[in-house]
């Protein structure tokens, strides 16, 4: 069996002490778990660009993309993905669950609790170290 290579990419949106999270809907890979919201890359198009499309796409919002936070990797069927999660601050718009079943704003000791997609588990402890950064300054 020939393993296909996908890279994808998420954002971290912060407001205030709180990361927005989506959950994945039913009827796809990892249904019903939590995940930074955001998409595959297109072949030719860079990271950043990728992240503006998918959330223009899957929220109905423009972000500005920042720093890289980490890597998470997975594989589902013949399907290995390589999730790049950077931070982000929404510019436009309120997010909507376009393509989720849900979206919640959650706070670090949240975000802990949740049942998370395999890729985004190895950045939830990044995430939550900068939220809770933020409460204390």
């Amino acid at each position: 069996m020939t393993v296909r290579q996908v890279h994808v990419v998420g954002v971290a949106l912060l407001r205030d002490a709180r990361c927005l999270v989506a959950q994945r809907s039913e009827g796809t890979s990892f249904a019903l778990r939590w995940e930074f919201p955001g998409g595959k890359v297109e072949p030719g198009e860079a990271p950043h660009a990728a992240l503006v499309r998918e959330l223009t796409e899957e929220l109905g919002v423009q972000v500005l993309v920042g720093e890289w936070l980490g890597r998470g990797e997975a594989t589902s069927g013949d399907v290995h993905i390589a999730l790049d999660i950077f931070e982000g601050s929404l510019t436009n718009g309120e997010p909507q669950a376009i393509e989720h079943r849900q979206l919640r704003w959650c706070s670090a000791d949240e975000l802990g609790s949740l049942h998370w997609a395999d890729a985004d588990i190895p950045v939830v402890p990044v995430v939550q170290r900068r939220l809770r950064e933020r409460v204390k300054s």
